[in-house]
């Protein structure tokens, strides 16, 4: 069996399965929108509306506090923490790959977080097996 980003759940190794993303409403700043890709056709879809909860104090909320430029975000550093974990995975794993990567807010802290989501099967016993991997917008590990 081969290792490391292989066809696996349906995908294969590095195709992606879906693009959703979620701003904040550049005509009204209390507000989000989403765009969406279709994937078997390649265009955007959107803005479309997103209705915000919030658990706590909805009343004193604001979007803007929980917000974050992308243009923070370090993906060269992000990658090198993926690639950190290659050697591992590849001792533990008989396949695995990268299922998701997402940014959104610590609900204890209020700071940005980046979630890099990976599945992947034991080869102990082919057991499936996920693992959250948590860094901050520059990719240094929380």
């Amino acid at each position: 069996m081969q290792k490391g980003l292989v066809n696996y759940k349906g995908a294969k190794g590095g195709e992606m399965k879906t693009c959703d993303l979620k701003i904040q409403d550049p005509a009204n700043d209390k507000k989000a929108v989403g765009y969406r890709m279709d994937m078997k056709t390649g265009k955007i879809e959107g803005p479309i509306p997103v209705e915000i909860s919030v658990s706590g104090d909805a009343e004193s909320f604001k979007l803007s506090d929980v917000v974050y430029p992308v243009s923070g975000i370090d993906y060269a550093a992000i990658q090198k923490n993926i690639d950190t974990l290659k050697p591992k995975m590849d001792e533990k794993y008989s396949v695995y790959q990268v299922s998701g990567i997402r940014m959104d807010s610590n609900l204890s802290t209020g700071k940005p977080q980046i979630l890099v989501h990976i599945d992947g099967k034991l080869k102990a016993n082919d057991v499936s097996k996920n693992i959250l991997l948590t860094l901050s917008p520059d990719g240094k590990k929380y």
